[in-house]
């Protein structure tokens, strides 16, 4: 009987892409979008997991390039339609300024 929130837009950059998450979410901060890193990622790397017994199973490679290179931008019932091709414009802009497109 619940419902979704629409919060955040998660996006990861790939471990072979030629720039990093920090120059993406730094271009994008920078052009006034906020963004956030994926809270947790890989819970079992999470300080808090000490205190519980757990177990880990394989290496958690997809869960630890979330933790490392995921990150979110806002997206709530204020995002309109101009607002999110500002934000497509952005990354458009962000991949052309690096020769990708």
């Amino acid at each position: 009987g619940g419902t979704h929130s629409w919060f955040g837009f998660p996006m990861a950059v790939k471990a072979t892409a030629p720039f990093s998450v920090n120059e993406l979410t730094g271009y994008l901060n920078g052009h006034g979008i906020e963004t956030r890193p994926i809270i947790a990622g890989n819970i079992a790397a999470q300080p808090a997991m000490k205190l519980y017994q757990h177990r880990v199973v394989g290496g958690l490679q997809n869960s630890n390039h979330i933790m490392e290179s995921g990150f979110t931008f806002g997206n709530h019932q204020a995002v309109n339609q101009e607002a999110r091709k500002y934000v497509a414009d952005a990354v458009k802009e962000f991949v052309a300024d690096r020769g990708l497109v």
